[in-house]
């Protein structure tokens, strides 16, 4: 089985099994926290596929920049829906403010979607009853998005920096080279020089230079690489291979956290309103 199928089938097994041992364990909530919750959570799954339409449109070419572009729309969503202000309603707050960050940090980055970003907007604005709450939320998540666009300017995470040209020294023994079939050039060597999210600098957890070519320890690297990477590897296991190519690909398309989460939510308050409607 593909190793993504798997993963997904695990991930859907793991939470329908927390489902139910919720279910049987924790006192599960009100119909109107539930409802709360459900329309919340209605926003946050509508803003999550427009930000996935709008990267996989108008997206850069470069992966890094387009991992840029989620993290900073959500990242000024969770701080405009954490504090909600005394004497408004929660939920039209919350969805208010996830729609302003996410709209505003995305029409910032990626300017040629405003159009289609404004009308998503408006249809989520159009379900929030006009009010203190709306205002409120609205104004937060646009000044979220301020603070964190403003935060991460000159990140050195935009396509130009990230691919900052890389001049090849000399062939010599252990320095890189561009290698067949299409030598193209190293890519993406601005990385090292950019300023990470959550690191204090690129360079806090930076491995130490690799063991001299004429050592044992080199010697028997290459050999344990050759053995576990060889194509036809007889040492390497099922769950090595399985790991290998999951890895191997995008992280953007293989896996999303942030989808799992709210896919189990979601299931969550399903089995939240079935409950509550049982109790009736």
């Amino acid at each position: 089985m593909h190793p993504l199928r798997t993963r997904r089938s695990a991930l859907q097994a793991l939470g329908s099994a927390a489902l139910l041992t919720a279910s049987a364990t924790v006192p599960l909530a009100t119909p109107a926290v539930a409802d709360e919750r459900q329309q919340h959570l209605s926003v946050t799954l509508d803003w999550y596929d427009t930000t996935a339409v709008t990267i996989a449109v108008a997206g850069a070419a470069t992966q890094v920049t387009n991992s840029r572009t989620w993290a900073i729309s959500w990242l000024a969503a969770a701080r405009a829906t954490r504090e909600v202000p005394p004497g408004v309603d929660r939920r039209d707050f919350r969805n208010a403010a996830l729609a302003s960050a996410v709209h505003d940090a995305l029409v910032a980055l990626i300017p040629s979607r405003t159009q289609e970003l404004d009308d998503a907007l408006r249809s989520t604005l159009d379900r929030v009853p006009d009010g203190p709450a709306k205002a409120k939320g609205v104004a937060a998540g646009a000044r979220q998005a301020r603070l964190v666009l403003a935060l991460r300017e000159g990140d050195g995470l935009d396509p130009t920096s990230v691919n900052a040209p890389f001049t090849v020294p000399p062939a010599a023994p252990g320095v890189w080279q561009p290698t067949p079939p299409a030598y193209a050039p190293a890519a993406q060597y601005g990385n090292r020089l950019a300023r990470p999210f959550l690191l204090d600098s690129p360079d806090q957890y930076r491995l130490s230079a690799p063991p001299a070519l004429d050592s044992a320890r080199y010697r028997a690297d290459l050999a344990e690489v050759r053995a576990y990477g060889a194509a036809d590897s007889t040492v390497r296991t099922a769950l090595q291979t399985e790991t290998a190519n999951f890895w191997f690909g995008s992280s953007l398309t293989l896996y999303t956290i942030a989808e799992q989460a709210v896919d189990f939510e979601r299931r969550w308050q399903a089995l939240t309103r079935h409950h509550a409607q049982q109790q009736r």
